[in-house]
Order: C-alpha cells, then structure tokens, then sequence
C-alpha cells in the first residue's frame, strides 16, 4: 500500500507510526494551548529528515553504522543544519536565547535521527524535540 511512501530500499515502520506523531503533537499542543508544541517537532520531521536522506545519498561523506543501518556525517550534519536554521523563525525571545535553544534542539534531533531504527525517528525525533520544547516553556 501506499508505493510513494513506502519507497525504500529498508524495512520500515515510518509511514505508519508517522501519524501517530502527529496526534501526539497535536493532543499536547491542544492542551497547553502552544501552537510550538505542533509545529516545530513536525517541521523538523517533514523538512530536515528528507533533506538530510537526500543530502547524505548524494553526498555520503562519513558513512557510519549504527545497529546494522547506514548513516552520513554529511546526512547528519545537513539535519542539524535545516532544523537549526527552520528554528531561527519561530521565536520572540532574545538573539542569544534563540540560538542556544535552537542549538539544543538541533542537536538533540540530529542524534535521535542517528540512533534510530527502522523508520522509528519518525515518532522518536518529533517527541525529543517535543520534551525539549516542553522542558523550556
């Protein structure tokens, strides 16, 4: 089912657990009435995890392992690079607050992303950042 979602050359759970990100992110951005709590952890999913797939199969610089599944340095560094810079246009707080909480949450993503499994990054990473953005608010 679904080819166009379901076209990779692993096995995976990603397109199924998606969704279930995506309520999660909502039932708490619904609860505590932040509209952050929603869209920053899935942005950084639908923006940062493609282009850092398509960055690390164009430019595999440092390929690594990990638990049997390969990764890039250059996939890695261009996720924290996109969700640094998607993090620099959704805030009201000072420059230096930007940059450090925006510094954190890249960073954090960029790892979960790397240490994990089977398409499961696409509920671990959007619930890192959430607990982030929780964390801080």
């Amino acid at each position: 089912y679904l080819p166009s979602v379901n076209n990779i050359n692993r096995k995976s759970v990603g397109s199924i657990i998606f969704p279930v990100a995506i309520l999660i992110c909502f039932g708490i951005q619904l609860k505590y009435q932040n509209r952050l709590f929603f869209y920053i952890p899935l942005l950084i999913m639908f923006i940062s995890d493609p282009l850092a797939a398509i960055t690390g199969r164009f430019f595999p610089y440092k390929n690594y392992y990990f638990h049997g599944e390969q990764r890039s340095i250059g996939g890695s560094l261009a996720s924290f690079i996109i969700s640094f810079l998607l993090l620099q246009f959704y805030s009201k707080t000072s420059l230096k607050s930007l940059i450090a909480v925006s510094l954190l949450i890249s960073f954090t993503s960029t790892i979960t992303e790397g240490l994990s499994r089977k398409g499961f990054d696409n509920i671990t990473v959007p619930l890192s950042v959430l607990i982030i953005l929780f964390l801080l608010s």
